[in-house]
């Protein structure tokens, strides 16, 4: 048994960027192709699979691994920068196992990326018998971008009393907040607070938002830990706003 190639699919979003709801579909001219060498995809793990052969049988040159990459899991669309390239506009990439990591959606410009059909996130062309060595396990790495998204905080308050002067800290100052003011939700007046820039999202964020209220005797703490927005929760959010409803 050898390994002719390993391909691993990544995200900024989760914990050691592993990347989870990934799928690929195997495309029939591959299968033939597999069949007739012997050799198998194998997955290894969450978005990481083997090329493998058993049979000894090298690469020709005129051998074409072609894979399709699929979204799984809905979550990932809520997650993944898709830029201009929507999971329903795919693209192919090229590959030789011998790139550095591999950023996508990937820049437009780049002369090795055509549209494919409509449906599949990207299909990967991986051709390894335009390698001279087989010495070494060829590999690609591809990595999805998280999205960028501003947060957003919504305080409804119980007695319906919203004259409150409120302030929004990020305690690990990694997050500035803008200045909280009056707004509307479900019909109730409410108080509401955004951040001054866009977030990258991420399964474990290291900020810790603390709530506070400015009296006369000085800060009063509301709250010392509040739960941070998660995306895909609140559908009525902008599309480039994620939001966390605090009733006070």
């Amino acid at each position: 048994m050898k390994v002719i190639w390993h391909l691993r699919i990544q995200h900024e979003f989760f914990k050691n960027n592993t990347c989870r709801g990934i799928e690929i579909n195997i495309l029939p001219e591959t299968v033939v192709l597999l069949n007739r060498k012997g050799w198998i995809i194998r997955p290894i793990g969450w978005g990481e699979w083997d090329l493998i052969t058993f049979s000894g049988m090298e690469p020709d040159e005129k051998d074409t691994i072609s894979l399709e990459i699929t979204v799984a899991d809905s979550f990932l669309n809520c997650i993944t920068d898709w830029q201009d390239c929507k999971p329903e506009c795919s693209y192919s990439l090229e590959l030789n196992g011998r790139e550095e990591t591999i950023l996508f959606p990937p820049i437009m410009a780049n002369n090795n990326i055509k549209k494919v059909r409509p449906g599949i996130i990207c299909r990967i062309n991986f051709t390894p018998g335009k390698q001279s060595s087989y010495a070494e396990e060829l590999y690609n790495d591809i990595l999805l971008r998280a999205s960028k998204l501003y947060w957003e905080y919504i305080f409804l308050f119980r007695n319906g009393k919203t004259e409150r002067n409120l302030l929004l800290v990020d305690t690990t100052q990694h997050i500035l907040f803008g200045k909280i003011e009056t707004t509307t939700f479900l019909g109730k007046t409410a108080l509401s607070c955004r951040s001054v820039e866009k977030i990258p999202l991420r399964e474990e964020p290291i900020s810790q938002l603390c709530l506070q209220e400015i009296c006369t005797s000085g800060k009063k703490e509301l709250f010392n830990r509040l739960p941070l927005p998660e995306p895909g929760i609140f559908v009525d959010a902008c599309e480039d706003t994620i939001k966390q409803i605090i009733y006070i």
